[in-house]
């Protein structure tokens, strides 16, 4: 189920699904793999039975979760704080620490690209704490957020304990240098520090969303637009992410300095579409809707 998901083979991934059922196996992984399918073809019923299943059950939490990167994706942050905070509140319930760390590291993500770098700070390093520093990734956020330095710590100290993990070291350490270097102003040292995941990074978004990120910072649009565009169109990967929607208002932004405006205006109207049930008071959609004003 899960190479097909990943593959954006949605009816492979379901006939699977269907075996297994068939075959009276239960098990939570399939239920996990089954809710972002339901919500890719837009299917609510799924959706909820999917949540169903977990009710009362210590993975309750990853469905609350995938609830809170809905509501994000579509600009709906107030309702996304709530089930993020139910989602962390069950983790830390059923004693799965690493669940709550993970919950607060997402929320980060959530809270920075979205417009509220506090926020991110703040849920960003309580993940490190949460997780006994044993994770590395929600440092991105907390570099982005002036804890460059912290940062930088855990960086030295994970490739001390672990020079030879491969995940770690090609697809969790290389954004977080993006991170500090485009923090620093090194968006050149960012694009390099990325090199090292190119070959694995199609299962992911965070390496190709920083290198895009850090040609923006360059001023190199067609470049950015083309690391936002792999984003955008990887659906079935990190399914349900804000990272997917921040990519259409940084493709938009991408295409615009590049000179393409007709460009530039489907990728705002692709986004205002994801985001047409969004907070009315979203600082992002507000900028989005100036930056767009602009193209006319």
């Amino acid at each position: 189920m899960y190479q097909y998901l990943s593959l954006g083979q949605l009816e492979e991934a379901k006939a699977i699904f269907k075996q297994a059922v068939d075959k009276k196996v239960d098990v939570f992984d399939l239920h996990q793999l089954r809710f972002p399918i339901a919500y890719l073809e837009g299917d609510a019923q799924e959706m909820e039975r999917q949540s169903a299943w977990a009710a009362g059950k210590p993975q309750e939490y990853i469905f609350q979760l995938n609830k809170a990167g809905i509501a994000a994706t579509h600009g709906q942050m107030k309702a996304a704080r709530e089930l993020y905070q139910q989602a962390f509140e069950s983790a830390r319930k059923a004693g799965l620490e690493g669940g709550a760390g993970n919950v607060a590291g997402v929320r980060g993500v959530a809270e920075y690209w979205l417009g509220d770098p506090a926020a991110a700070k703040s849920w960003s390093a309580q993940s490190l704490i949460v997780h006994h520093e044993e994770e590395v990734w929600p440092a991105g956020i907390l570099a982005l957020t002036g804890e460059s330095a912290k940062a930088e710590k855990l960086i030295t100290d994970f490739c001390t304990k672990r020079p030879k993990a491969t995940v770690l070291q090609q697809i969790d350490i290389p954004p977080v240098r993006a991170a500090i270097e485009i923090k620093k102003g090194n968006p050149a040292a960012a694009v390099e520090a990325l090199k090292v995941s190119e070959a694995v990074e199609g299962d992911t978004l965070l390496p190709t969303f920083y290198r895009g990120f850090a040609y923006l910072s360059m001023k190199s649009g067609r470049e950015a637009a083309a690391e936002f565009k792999k984003v955008v169109d990887r659906k079935t990967t990190m399914v349900p992410s804000p990272l997917h929607s921040i990519s259409r208002l940084e493709l938009a932004r991408s295409l615009a300095l590049a000179g393409d405006s007709a460009g530039a205006r489907a990728a705002y109207q692709d986004l205002f579409a994801v985001w047409k049930d969004a907070d009315p008071d979203l600082p992002l959609l507000k900028q989005a809707k100036a930056e767009y004003a602009k193209l006319q």
